[in-house]
């Protein structure tokens, strides 16, 4: 079973910043397509399609419903399949480097040296840690073919 297809419109063509998210969503498709899928997977992906085929919105609208129905589908296959886009788990834990390690070192180093300033010295370096924790996960990702060859935000 294949991914139905998005219908082009004049529109599209016209505003530069759908153009480039409608093109930024033909791709994730053609990613999609040559994964195998699970049929119900397929049928859920078609149906946040069809809601975007059947559309009359324009312009801005229209580039929100496409942005939503793409998050939608990100969600939907990282979710149920554990298919993630290039570089998602880096992204994730950059932030959560930052917190969970970065903000406690920090406050460790602030309390050690009796300066409140210090307190931002951890950021760095819990940076770095869930760098590379994002990246080893990515890198495991793409051995076991559970990752997109596109790069998406929503």
């Amino acid at each position: 079973m294949q991914i139905t297809a998005l219908k082009e419109n004049q529109a599209i063509l016209k505003d530069t910043r759908l153009n480039k998210a409608y093109d930024r969503f033909k791709a994730l498709i053609k990613e999609l397509n040559d994964k195998e899928l699970p049929t119900e997977i397929i049928e859920s992906i078609n149906q946040y399609i069809d809601a975007l085929n059947i559309s009359n919105l324009e312009n801005g609208d229209f580039r929100k419903l496409l942005r939503k129905n793409q998050a939608k589908i990100l969600k939907l296959i990282r979710d149920k399949l554990k298919i993630v886009t290039k570089n998602y788990y880096r992204d994730l834990w950059l932030a959560i480097g930052m917190t969970a390690f970065g903000l406690p070192i920090g406050a460790a180093i602030s309390l050690g040296t009796g300066n409140r300033g210090m307190l931002a010295a951890g950021l760095p370096i819990g940076m770095a840690i869930g760098l590379a924790i994002g990246t080893a996960m990515d890198q495991q990702a793409l051995k076991q073919g559970k990752q997109l060859n596109i790069e998406l935000t929503c």
